[in-house]
């Protein structure tokens, strides 16, 4: 790796306009990333380790950054992510990568973190290991011995649907009142995760979406667009369309599924969607391919992977 003695760590703050350059030179045009994006999902990230989350130097030459992240969630404590790691083209197979996860594995043996997860964090801008021209990421970290934890994908549609799954009882309401919104956030929490819960909470009333039947909300849907107040997982690829618009997180309370009410209320968000004038709608981090293809995403947009590696198989 060199002369170790020549390398300096820096913040990701004053290291943002090297970070972001050389990303961009490099990714750009497959998964570009702006100074917002860098800023919500990185810098001002509540979960984002400043102790080791840096850019790294070689003498001034700069060489590539990580940053890591922790869970607020009780039951992901002993779970430490591995949000993003870019080592620039020049400065790979030189050991710098190795370096890095070697100073994560010695923090984590002196702190109650167990078990490290390469995406999959809150508020990422990857939901694990893009496929799409990234071979050499998923073979670094297949060597250092990361398991497949599991996989995910982004699918996009760009066609307003020609068919419309009609229903005769359930009324869908886009762009709800802040006691819609509050009714929603009672369900998603009593039937869904507390991620969820927090995405939605954070959304604008403009961006939810929720569904009717028998006099009550019964399912939800978060969008996003380029006008969101925070930006969803759906449109971290904005930056490569007219005019993304993306949904998620979404669902149904179980007693009402099975009964095509998904495929109504995903159908009638697409429809509000592009009739606001997106271009394309992106769904995120998901495995539901099936569901989605019928929804009229019919593209794949990118696969993910998410690795993980326990402590006790490095140790």
């Amino acid at each position: 790796m060199g002369d170790d003695s020549l390398l300096v760590k820096k913040t990701l703050l004053e290291s943002k306009q090297d970070i972001l350059s050389a990303w961009n030179q490099e990714m750009g045009e497959i998964h570009p990333i702006s100074k917002r994006l860098f800023q919500e999902k990185v810098l001002g990230c509540q979960q984002l380790i400043k102790q080791f989350s840096y850019a790294l130097y070689l003498e001034q030459n700069y060489i590539g950054f990580v940053a890591i992240k922790k869970s607020l969630r009780i039951e992901n404590k002993n779970k430490l992510y591995l949000s993003m790691i870019h080592i620039i083209k020049e400065s790979r197979n030189q050991g710098y990568g190795k370096a890095i996860l070697k100073d994560l594995f010695q923090f984590m043996q002196t702190t109650n973190y167990s078990e490290l997860i390469v995406g999959g964090d809150e508020k990422c801008i990857f939901s694990g290991v893009f496929h799409n021209n990234n071979e050499t990421t998923h073979a670094f970290f297949q060597k250092e011995g990361f398991e497949v934890h599991s996989n995910n994908m982004n699918l996009i549609v760009s066609d307003s649907l020609a068919v419309e799954y009609k229903n005769n009882h359930a009324e869908f309401i886009f762009g709800i009142t802040e006691t819609q919104k509050q009714e929603a956030l009672h369900l998603i929490k009593q039937h869904f995760s507390e991620r969820w819960y927090d995405e939605v909470e954070e959304s604008d009333i403009h961006d939810i979406g929720v569904l009717f039947d028998d006099n009550k909300i019964v399912g939800f849907i978060n969008t996003g667009s380029v006008s969101s107040k925070q930006y969803p997982n759906s449109m971290n690829d904005y930056l490569l369309f007219e005019n993304l618009s993306g949904i998620g997180p979404l669902g149904i309370i179980p007693e009402y599924q099975g009964k095509g009410l998904g495929l109504y209320m995903v159908n009638q968000a697409l429809q509000a969607l592009f009739h606001r004038g997106a271009s394309d709608i992106m769904v995120d981090w998901t495995g539901l391919e099936y569901f989605y293809k019928k929804c009229g995403f019919k593209k794949i947009y990118e696969n993910y992977t998410i690795y993980k590696c326990n402590m006790e198989d490095i140790l």
